[in-house]
């Protein structure tokens, strides 16, 4: 098979010699160092096969007795002679069954299921970085070895599988399910005080109140005991329950910059293109070079799919760089106190909770060249108790 192999690739030719004496001209050819094969008989006539490259040599050592005939030639260039001037025919069939062979070979599409509320972007990304991609060689994907790396990586999983069939590979996933809190009722414990105010109302579920209304109480003060005395059953333990509510008061500072910096864009951008194959980074951009001190980049990325929607393991990343300059603007001082104060607002609302309420607010302000301070001085009514 392998000799036959060789002989079609480089190409031959069958020779027939009739005439006196015919075996002679086998034994000039052996003389000759000239390679035959298939000898043989074909009734007067003697034939044999010759490499096409020995056809002019072996005419010119035949004998003047004898008639030498050939054979149109036989071969692997005599096969492709039809495909002569059609080269872009030749490419394309090239190209179509080396994307055969290598289709199978290689990850050309991620697919995932199961995920609720962790995004494909952020297992893509957990994958990318154990060297699972686009363009990865199939048979170096191991999903036990992926397993526990990538639940270690991403919390919220609790099971990982990857299957791949063809050039596919389909990435089954499952969220951890949070167990519900479960309150010990044999666990003491004292309510403590989250927050430092004055105590205006006391609602006691378990345990004993330690404090009365009109108290002032520090944070982390023991607002109701887990110790309960009874004159029947004496002294013991429960976890202490209830709510306690108190006058509380804030003062927050800001200073607020007068003077900012904001972008301007010179116009000036420019775009480089990479080829991404199988993780490697091929630059496809002369000068690639950043020149400009201050900018920003903007990255697309695409992966190149043939007609019919086959994808390819290549991804053509196209990126966009804009240059801009900091430029010193001045904030107008009323504009930035009406900014500074809703924030302080915003900020005394989510201390304070849906559950508390805002009593009376003030807040002053001072400027100097380049800084305007705002300090707000507030008094609530909320909950304070805590564990």
């Amino acid at each position: 098979m392998l000799k036959w192999l060789i002989r079609y690739v480089r190409g031959y030719t069958a020779v027939q010699v009739t005439g006196a004496y015919p075996e002679r001209f086998a034994n000039v050819l052996s003389k000759e160092g000239i390679p035959f094969w298939n000898l043989h008989r074909k009734g007067k006539a003697l034939r044999l096969n010759i490499f096409t490259r020995d056809q002019k040599r072996t005419a010119s050592l035949a004998d003047p007795d004898n008639q030498i005939l050939f054979d149109p030639q036989k071969g692997m260039s005599e096969s492709l002679r039809v495909f002569r001037g059609r080269e872009l025919l030749i490419t394309g069939l090239a190209l179509a069954v080396l994307f055969l062979m290598f289709s199978n070979s290689v990850i050309l599409r991620i697919e995932i299921e199961g995920n609720v509320s962790v995004t494909d972007a952020e297992i893509l990304a957990a994958l990318r970085d154990l060297g699972v991609d686009i363009g990865t060689v199939c048979r170096t994907v191991h999903s036990q070895w992926l397993k526990p790396r990538i639940l270690l990586r991403i919390p919220e999983l609790s099971w990982f599988y990857i299957n791949i069939t063809g050039s596919v590979a389909t990435v089954s996933v499952r969220e951890r399910t949070e167990a519900p809190k479960i309150l010990d009722e044999d666990l003491t414990m004292d309510v403590l005080a989250g927050k430092s105010g004055i105590v205006k109302k006391i609602e006691v579920y378990r345990g004993t109140a330690k404090i009365d209304v009109g108290d002032t109480v520090l944070e982390g003060d023991i607002l109701i005991s887990a110790r309960v005395e009874s004159p029947f059953a004496g002294e013991r333990y429960v976890n202490a329950a209830g709510k306690v509510y108190c006058d509380t008061w804030y003062t927050v500072t800001i200073d607020l910059p007068l003077v900012v910096y904001e972008k301007q864009y010179s116009g000036h951008d420019k775009t480089i293109f990479d080829l991404i194959f199988s993780g490697r980074r091929i630059n496809l951009t002369i000068l690639s070079g950043i020149p400009y001190e201050f900018y920003d980049k903007i990255q697309l990325k695409r992966q190149i799919v043939l007609p019919g929607g086959y994808p390819l393991p290549f991804i053509i990343e196209k990126t966009v760089v804009s240059e801009y300059n900091l430029s010193e603007v001045r904030l107008a001082a009323a504009t930035a106190e009406l900014s500074a104060k809703k924030a302080l607002t915003d900020l005394l609302k989510e201390t304070v909770g849906s559950g508390g309420r805002v009593e009376s607010v003030r807040i002053l302000s001072s400027q100097t060249e380049s800084v305007l301070s705002l300090t707000l001085y507030a008094h609530c009514f909320e909950e304070i108790t805590a564990k």
